[in-house]
């Protein structure tokens, strides 16, 4: 009985090791924004420093800033940023509250 709680205690340890937790920490933000506008619900996004919970204005808001870049690069920075500190995100969020006119 010993050895079998041993041998299953080793598988455990070996799929722990190669489980890949980091991938299921970081998510990306802008599908949580357009599903956020799609189902008109708010919801939490993951922050490298904690999680806030976004509305449907500054989803909203957001997607249609990053929808109007067409350069790649600024894309890009755009999501470093959207998946970045909350503070980057509240800087994103002031911006898209500036630049985009809602109807």
């Amino acid at each position: 009985m010993e050895q079998k709680k041993s041998k299953f205690v080793e598988k455990v340890k070996e799929s722990l090791n190669d489980f890949n937790r980091e991938s299921l920490l970081s998510e990306d933000n802008l599908k949580v924004l357009r599903s956020i506008v799609k189902n008109k619900q708010n919801k939490p996004v993951k922050m490298s420093d904690g999680q806030m919970k976004v509305d449907l204005f500054t989803a909203s808001a957001i997607t249609k800033v990053y929808d109007a870049l067409s350069k790649k690069d600024a894309r890009e920075k755009l999501d470093r940023m959207l998946n970045g500190t909350k503070a980057q995100f509240m800087k994103i969020a002031d911006f898209a509250y500036k630049s985009v006119k809602m109807k």
